[in-house]
């Protein structure tokens, strides 16, 4: 998890990958505690993505890898990388 505060409005954007059993395990990503996508499951290449924030304030962003135990499928695992937060 990572905090920050900025009085204007901010971009952050990080690199991610996943290699996981497709449907049942995923990287999630939370804003604030809200859910903003999906999630990203199954064999997922390198890319960027990208969110903008139009509300200034302290907001917390939080990525997480969810699985269930059932079956391992390729490296059963996300990476997140080059985290970016500028200001708009």
């Amino acid at each position: 998890m990572i905090s920050a505060y900025s009085s204007q409005n901010i971009n952050i954007s990080f690199d991610r990958k996943v290699s996981s059993e497709e449907n049942w395990d995923y990287l999630k990503y939370y804003i604030d505690g809200v859910k903003w996508e999906d999630g990203w499951s199954g064999i997922v290449a390198w890319g960027n993505v990208t969110y903008s924030l139009s509300s200034p304030g302290l907001h917390e962003y939080l990525w997480c890898y969810s699985k269930d135990f059932n079956l391992n499928e390729g490296s059963d695992a996300a990476w997140i990388d080059n985290i970016s937060i500028t200001i708009n």
